[in-house]
């Protein structure tokens, strides 16, 4: 079962995404008023540092809104802001797709004095190869983000690692002054601002969605969380304490020796804080050992008492059963018709009893692993005729008609029929139990190359889409099914797959909400 999400993290972390995409906005915006008003100070912070292409400028002003957008949870409901924010994304990928190109090929498409052409004089002010990679980048990771859908959202978080690390080995080249790290000779470099920018970009897509992917480790509950959480912390304090430590050098605010001396601090200092945190953990984790220790202990006594009580309910229920068929066979004499009535009760409340001892007893052994298989060659339509012809009298009584689809000369499998007898009827039983009056269910089976396929399929309520992933656990069951029928103890579906799991087979199913469920098992021959 995957680990549940801190849900006040999540939300801080997709607010302080929303700031990360602002500040991209607005250093996008500062650098198109620089070129509008022929500020030098917006264009390049510093006159040795390369200027920010105009180009570059808009599109971190298109990239800015278009994070904004995918961040607001209000998004999802228009389809006109969905719209802005494909056309905003594929515009900032086209940008660096076609500059890239341009690089390669040495080509001019004249796409760098779309903007400010006067202002720019003669030569064009292009973006740097490593801005247009990156815009390539962050366009594409963009429009995976926008579908909100946990895969795409995936797929555009590892595009954006590549811009990730690019914009990061930039940053570092202004920090510590290797110019080889932001410039790719003989071409432009990257300005100082699109580095800075680029990396916002890189955190805000990373924190818009951090429940997701490779993020979820930081957001999910529990000690691999916190750790997660803690050695990221310590990184990131590590690498604003190394800048610091050089840019205070560089300013000539202490010498060489003492920023070693604050490296070496910094460096023991970490070491030490991850040994206070990983012993305090070790210790909560001996706790928690212990406490899962006796819960199992605990769990497992519970089984063994559920498995014997139902043992000892099965031979009382079992006998009242029986003497119960007498009575309404009449074996010891007439009855009126009252009686009649009141012994059909007991009997049905009787049998309804027997299934759910059997369910608890198979449900004991399935948990403390003492379900045995006995396997035997077994015909399995003749399993599956015996079973259907339990459920005549419900088929009758609801005028549900069952379409059958058996090859011939099924092969025989080696199975256990008594199990295999549990698993249709509990198949089956949902079917019929779920499946409205006059509806259908179509039984097929035929060989698939070297496995039997058993097909059962309805046309009944259905499944919700989100409960899906849930059928199989014990003791669920879903929404639509527990509003219309209270009976049920959603033991059936945990113990076929076991007993499926346990035979060497698969099972399997697909449903939609309202228009039926089809369930599918597949043995070896």
């Amino acid at each position: 079962m995957p680990k549940q999400t801190n849900p006040q993290l999540v939300r801080r972390l997709k607010y302080f995404s929303e700031i990360l995409g602002g500040m991209v906005f607005l250093v996008g915006l500062a650098a198109l008023v620089g070129w509008q008003f022929d500020v030098i100070f917006l264009k390049r912070i510093l006159p040795s540092l390369p200027i920010i292409a105009p180009n570059t400028a808009f599109s971190f002003f298109l990239g800015g809104i278009v994070l904004l957008l995918v961040a607001s949870p209000k998004t999802g409901e228009k389809r006109h802001l969905k719209a802005v924010i494909y056309i905003f994304s594929s515009f900032i990928a086209l940008v660096g797709f076609f500059t890239l190109l341009e690089y390669l090929f040495g080509v001019n498409f004249g796409i760098d004095r779309l903007l400010f052409s006067a202002a720019q004089g003669e030569a064009a002010v292009r973006m740097s190869p490593q801005s247009a990679f990156n815009f390539l980048m962050v366009g594409v990771s963009l429009l995976f983000i926008a579908g909100q859908e946990e895969k795409k959202v995936k797929v555009g978080q590892a595009i954006i690692l590549l811009a990730g690390i690019v914009s990061l080995v930039s940053l570092f080249g202004f920090i510590y002054n290797i110019s080889s790290f932001y410039t790719i000779s003989p071409f432009k470099g990257m300005a100082a601002h699109t580095a800075v920018s680029f990396t916002m970009v890189f955190f805000s897509v990373l924190l818009i969605f951090p429940d997701f992917g490779f993020m979820r480790i930081f957001v999910i509950r529990g000690l691999s969380g916190l750790a997660a959480r803690r050695l990221l912390f310590v990184l990131v304090c590590m690498m604003i304490a190394e800048v610091l430590a050089t840019i205070g050098r560089r300013t000539n605010f202490y010498g060489y020796s003492f920023e070693i001396l604050i490296h070496l601090v910094v460096i023991l200092g970490s070491f030490v804080y991850l040994i206070f945190f990983a012993f305090r953990s070790l210790d909560e984790l001996g706790k928690m050992e212990t406490s899962l220790a006796k819960s199992q202990e605990l769990d497992r006594s519970k089984t063994e008492f559920v498995g014997l009580a139902s043992h000892q309910l099965r031979t009382p229920l079992t006998a009242i059963s029986w003497y119960t068929e007498m009575l309404l066979k009449k074996d010891f004499g007439d009855l009126n018709a009252k009686q009649m009535d009141y012994l059909g009760e007991i009997y049905a409340g009787n049998q309804r009893m027997i299934d759910l001892v059997d369910d608890l007893l198979n449900t004991s052994r399935i948990d403390m692993g003492t379900l045995k298989i006995k396997p035997e060659l077994v015909n399995l339509a003749e399993v599956m005729e015996n079973t259907l012809n339990e459920f005549s009298p419900q088929l009758n009584q609801k005028n549900i008609s069952i379409e059958k689809k058996f090859s011939r000369n099924l092969p025989l499998s080696k199975l256990d029929s008594e199990h295999l007898g549990i698993v249709f009827q509990n198949i089956l039983s949902n079917a019929v139990k779920y499946t409205s009056p006059k509806g259908k269910i179509m039984v097929e089976m035929r060989r698939q190359n070297s496995h039997i396929l058993v097909k059962i399929a309805d046309n009944g309520w259905g499944i919700p889409a989100v409960q899906q992933k849930k059928i199989f656990t014990k003791l669920f069951r879903a929404d639509n099914v527990r509003k219309r029928d209270t009976e049920g103890t959603g033991l059936g579906l945990y113990i076929a797959r076991a007993i499926v799991k346990k035979s060497g087979g698969k099972i399997w199913f697909e449903s939609k909400e309202n228009k039926g469920t089809t369930f599918y098992i597949t043995f070896k021959v």
